[in-house]
């Protein structure tokens, strides 16, 4: 959360405050501890109870990042085939162990640096006055995670402890000598290598295949002709904007409209004030009775110990994050003293500059926004006839396409594709890739389906159907007839350079003439490439070949096929040279931070091991079971493009 405060200037605000959420949900609800009761709670760690309402949140967050990541909607059992369900039991229950043993050690949250981080971040500024807006903050924490303020700000005082917790453990752990010096040796090694090209035209034509031996190549290598189920789609969408195209306002219905919300256009009263902040009740009282309209009140905040008059320009009573102090702002005079008032751990005293009244609003100025809510009004009102009018008509039977029409739906037929939107041609179908979330749903449904309303990226609803399925298989041999020749073509020719890369290695022996050895095997003999570094790769040397030459001993040598044409590349290892560290390397700092890395996850996982003996979790696995087995005979399928769940450990909180 304090990272995201740090940079909230540049990140989306669909991510906000993720990281306390992650685990900070765990401790809702504990500020009592309970007596262990298998019938009510699931589990205690620590003397804490966790309640079964705090495992459905867990779960269904890692549901919802599920579905952010693959593209769809998870059930739960799916989340418990695919392991999410475990993995989010686990993480909670080792988020509260780590927020019992903080809370055990006296560490507590910062409220000052709490109020702080939320009051300069900038998502919650008002864009006219550039100050807080506690109402942007309230709505946003409401709407995003369902939760009261005071409830979200608990949570972010137990993130502050929890990250100085283990920020205390990260801070002393240093990189030991004896894992750093390999590391060291490792990365700086370097290596003379010698670099050698057999063209691929030294293979020669092998010709073209003939018919017979070509058919059996076909059969025996069907990996190369396989063809991928496709299908055939026929999309109905439905656009607001194509309604709006149809719908008119007149200016009978502007004026009916302007008189009705006129009270509600004309915008807030603001206020332009100052206000300074004093360590005490005492101060801030002094400097109060000094202040008057004309008075200068920095030099009566600073006799007083209080900070430098702040100005804040034009704000209105909701922008102000505390509403006592934004109450008595408001029915001050101008010119006039305020408070003193305390705010949290502050004292304020403030003076009213002035008032500025909210503007009359007139129908001119209000007349193009008046007609253009009213045309989308009427509008959605159109737009949700022709769904119900659509839906009539498929439940008398009507084909979607036909049922579409009538209701002006935009009706696009597809040609056949596969699961990743290509058709039988090779081609991308552009519509399936923007729309990969409507691909895969129509992979979802059997033939003659169709789906349920969904909505695709420009904002339109869409009903998709799928026409036909073309099973999958082998292409027939009279499809692929030419591209069989040609797979066969490059095949042989691989087999003659591979047999040219065998008969050339075997003459790079050490002590030879490399050069001869190059000109009799007809290889092109690169310049010698000296102090390689390890990683190092470039047009000829690729980063696999890289890795196999740093992989082999001295006098080896390793090949492979250039991608680009076929060509042979041949790297042959001539001198391994340690690094001298006599002297820091320049990779120093890179090789320090990889070796804290693994001993900081050394530690943690110490630390959790800790946790586990002193602590003494009670798990009622019964009905731990009913959170994350699935049931008996529930498949989870898997999600979309064969990605896997998430495997391994629990991420470290």
């Amino acid at each position: 959360m304090l990272e995201w405060l740090r940079k909230s200037a540049r990140s989306p605000i669909s991510v906000f405050f993720l990281s306390i959420l992650v685990a900070g949900f765990a401790i809702l609800g504990f500020g009592n501890v309970f007596q262990f009761n298998p019938a009510n709670h699931i589990a205690v760690v620590g003397g804490r109870a966790i309640a079964p309402a705090e495992f459905e949140r867990a779960i269904d967050r890692e549901i919802a990042a599920a579905k952010e990541q693959f593209g769809q909607e998870l059930t739960r059992e799916q989340a418990k085939s695919l392991g999410i369900a475990s993995r989010a039991v686990q993480t909670l229950i080792e988020s509260t162990a780590i927020d019992v043993d903080t809370a055990n050690s006296g560490i507590i949250g910062s409220k000052k640096e709490m109020l702080a981080a939320i009051n300069g971040a900038p998502a919650f500024k008002d864009a006219v006055s550039g100050q807080f807006s506690v109402k942007k903050y309230q709505e946003f924490i409401r709407n995003e995670f369902k939760l009261e303020t005071a409830e979200f700000e608990k949570l972010y005082l137990v993130d502050l402890a929890r990250q100085a917790n283990l920020g205390a453990m990260r801070a002393g752990i240093v990189a030991p000598r004896i894992l750093l010096d390999p590391l060291l040796q490792y990365a700086g090694e370097t290596r003379d290598l010698r670099i050698f090209i057999l063209p691929v035209s030294l293979a020669g034509d092998p010709g073209q295949p003939k018919p017979d031996e070509l058919r059996t190549f076909y059969t025996q290598n069907p990996r190369f002709f396989a063809r991928p189920e496709r299908r055939r789609l026929v999309i109905a969408s439905f656009d607001l904007k194509d309604f709006l195209g149809t719908t008119t306002v007149s200016e009978e219905e502007i004026r009916q409209a302007f008189e009705a919300r006129k009270k509600n256009l004309g915008g807030a009263k603001r206020a332009t004030f100052e206000q300074a902040v004093f360590p005490n009740e005492e101060a801030a009282s002094k400097a109060r009775r000094e202040l008057t309209e004309n008075a200068d009140f920095a030099a009566i905040a600073k006799t007083h110990g209080g900070d430098s008059p702040a100005r804040i320009e034009k704000v209105a009573q909701t922008d102000l994050s505390d509403a006592l102090w934004a109450n008595a702002v408001f029915a001050a005079k101008p010119g006039a003293a305020i408070g003193p008032f305390k705010s949290g751990e502050q004292w304020l005293v403030g003076r009213l500059v002035e008032f500025i009244p909210a503007p009359v609003p007139t129908l001119e100025a209000f007349r193009t926004d008046l007609m253009v809510e009213l045309r989308s009004e009427k509008a959605r009102v159109a737009l949700e006839e022709a769904l119900e009018s659509f839906e009539d008509a498929r439940g008398g039977g009507t084909d979607i396409v036909e049922a579409a029409e009538k209701v002006g739906a935009l009706v696009q037929e597809f040609v056949p594709a596969d699961a990743q939107g290509i058709d039988s041609e090779g081609n991308v179908v552009v519509f399936f890739r923007d729309e990969a979330p409507a691909l895969r749903k129509a992979f979802e449904l059997a033939s003659g389906e169709t789906s349920d309303l969904f909505k695709l990226r420009d904002d339109s609803a869409a009903f998709i159907k799928v026409e036909a399925i073309e099973p999958a298989g082998t292409e027939a041999f009279e499809k692929v007839e030419t591209r069989a020749s040609e797979i066969w073509r490059a095949r042989k020719r691989g087999e003659a350079m591979e047999a040219r890369a065998a008969a050339f290695t075997a003459t790079l022996k050490p002590g030879a003439n490399f050069t001869a050895a190059a000109q009799a095997a007809k290889a092109i003999a690169l310049p010698p490439a000296a102090n390689v570094p390890r990683g190092a790769s470039n047009e000829v040397l690729s980063a696999e070949l890289s890795q196999r030459a740093f992989a082999a001993a001295t006098g080896e040598v390793v090949s492979a096929a250039a991608p680009q044409d076929g060509s042979m590349i041949l790297i042959l290892v001539e001198k391994i040279s340690p690094p001298d560290l006599s002297s820091p390397p320049a990779y120093l700092e890179q090789a320090v931070t990889s070796v804290r890395e693994r001993v900081t996850n050394d530690a943690f996982e110490r630390y959790r091991a800790r946790l586990r003996e002193t602590l003494k979790e009670k798990i009622n696995q019964t009905r731990l079971d009913e959170y994350t087995k699935p049931a008996d005979g529930a498949s989870a399928g898997s999600p979309p493009g064969g990605a896997s769940a998430p495997e391994g450990d629990v991420n470290q909180p």
